[in-house]
């Protein structure tokens, strides 16, 4: 059985949807008149975090809903795993509205999403820092010290490389030195 990647677009506007799903959808019609049953499934990857439309996202959920019902299965979503998309998708309820009424099912990486804002990240270095988060444990030769955690983490084409553990010293963020952190 053929499967077909329906591409959303970047959602930016109800028109842009239109555009995007408009040729697409012919081509399933017109596979479905020949009496061709592909499955399918849609492709979020174009969505960027900055541009979302919340009215098309609303468009995007009423078509699934007709599509899902119609093929009689929640239709799957390939996506980067981009966090400032994911959790706009969350924030918005999105994925929530869309588990309930069974239209789209996600990645199984999408449940229980950490948020991330860009508070976080360091503008010279993209470093993902959680100054507050120092998850601590105890030195294996005799439990007697205590041990700070904190792993680099760096972001690229959406996919989250940690650089750790280690028990070498490591240099510190951008920006932070020795002196403030003792203070």
């Amino acid at each position: 059985m053929e499967e077909k990647i329906i591409t959303v677009g970047p959602i930016t506007s109800i028109n842009s949807l239109v555009y995007h799903l408009s040729s697409q959808f012919l081509e399933i019609r017109n596979d479905y008149m020949h009496g061709r049953r592909p499955k399918f499934s849609f492709d979020f990857s174009d969505i960027k975090s900055h541009s979302i439309s919340l009215s098309a996202l609303c468009s995007l959920l009423s078509l699934g809903k007709k599509l899902s019902d119609f093929v009689g299965y929640p239709i799957p979503v390939k996506m980067n795993w981009d966090p400032q998309v994911v959790s706009f998708l969350h924030d918005s309820h999105f994925i929530s509205i869309a588990k309930k009424l069974n239209i789209y099912s996600f990645q199984s990486e999408f449940d229980g999403v950490i948020r991330f804002n860009n508070e976080y990240l360091n503008p010279n270095s993209r470093l993902l820092y959680f100054g507050d988060i120092k998850p601590i444990a105890r030195t294996a030769a005799t439990g007697d010290e205590r041990v700070v955690f904190i792993d680099h983490m760096t972001v690229k084409a959406g996919i989250i490389t940690i650089a750790g553990p280690t028990t070498t010293a490591q240099k510190f963020p951008s920006g932070v030195t020795a002196t403030s952190i003792n203070k």
